[in-house]
């Protein structure tokens, strides 16, 4: 690839971040000027409700050629808008960020660094020294990225967030891969194992408020095991399996006692953890399986993962 060919693109999801999208766009492009290479920031604008941030998108694509902008026609979530500025993205290198500062411009060289340095990567995560989250927060992260170990075959010793840089074919498998609740990190490792981490600067919050409270965190965390696992399922058949084996002994056991003349007529408290217990296995297991049947339901029948509105591009604005 040439120098005249684009290098890095960096895509931005955003939602009500109009009161500091020209402050960010600016020093990501102060920062990547110093790479001498051709580079993109793509804003999506995720259908903020706040009316003003695909305004001040379109007034920062007139000031400065290095940023296209994409405007959603509804609201599709963080990962799906992603996706879409992933869609649209030329470079060499695709990092995605928030837009928020907590993942500071300044961190971009080390992601640069790290995936040019070794040619090794596909992807390389940025993850932090020191959170600087609520308690809430960083037992989530903990136990959302045990998950991606135990289920992803995640190499051992590597995190993974929203903070990363990636091949361009990388990002492209991603669009290609057709969910409706796609989940960015843990589908790059089904895609390539060759990952790495470096370690990067959090920041605290500067605008804005997370758009994730406990009880999001905690759906997004039961989707990213059904959307890409069947350890539910398999799990379900384990329970299944040891109930049969536990029951066929219990059984094994009265009728040698009915034999030996030693049997007794059940107690009541017997009967009823029994029938609790495989009944809420049984209610358990129809639960599983309806979120299952739901997911090829919505994977069939529903909406495209994003639908753009609109699109601008500073470059072609400017000329």
């Amino acid at each position: 690839m040439s120098e005249e060919e684009m290098y890095y693109s960096i895509v931005i999801p955003m939602y009500n971040s109009g009161d500091w999208i020209q402050e960010l766009t600016s020093k990501i492009t102060d920062v990547l000027k110093i790479t001498n290479k051709k580079f993109e920031i793509i804003l999506v604008n995720d259908c903020s409700p706040d009316l003003t941030t695909w305004d001040k998108i379109v007034e920062t694509c007139k000031v400065n050629k290095n940023v296209k902008g994409i405007n959603l026609m509804r609201n599709t979530g963080q990962y799906r808008a992603t996706i879409a500025g992933l869609d649209r993205a030329m470079g060499k290198y695709v990092v995605t960020m928030d837009d928020d500062f907590q993942h500071k411009p300044e961190e971009l060289i080390k992601l640069i660094n790290a995936i040019e340095k070794d040619n090794k990567y596909d992807c390389v995560f940025g993850i932090y020294g020191e959170r600087k989250d609520s308690f809430i927060r960083k037992i989530g992260s903990k136990a959302f990225n045990k998950l991606n170990e135990k289920i992803y075959k995640r190499p051992k010793g590597i995190k993974i967030s929203s903070f990363r840089i990636m091949k361009r074919d990388i990002a492209k498998a991603l669009v290609m891969y057709k969910t409706t609740k796609p989940q960015v990190g843990p589908l790059i490792l089904k895609i390539t194992n060759k990952v790495g981490n470096v370690i990067v600067e959090h920041q605290e919050r500067i605008y804005g408020k997370s758009g994730y409270k406990l009880s999001k965190l905690i759906s997004e965390t039961i989707m990213s095991i059904i959307n890409v696992s069947t350890l539910p399922l398999d799990i379900m058949s384990w329970l299944g399996f040891l109930s049969s084996f536990f029951s066929a002994v219990v059984g094994v056991i009265y009728l040698i006692l009915y034999l030996l003349g030693r049997a007794k007529v059940p107690g009541f408290t017997t009967l009823i953890l029994s029938t609790t217990f495989f009944s809420g296995s049984i209610l358990f297991s129809i639960g599983i399986l309806g979120k299952y049947i739901g997911r090829i339901i919505n994977e069939l029948t529903g909406l495209p993962n994003y639908i753009i509105k609109e699109e601008i591009d500073g470059d072609k604005n400017l000329k």
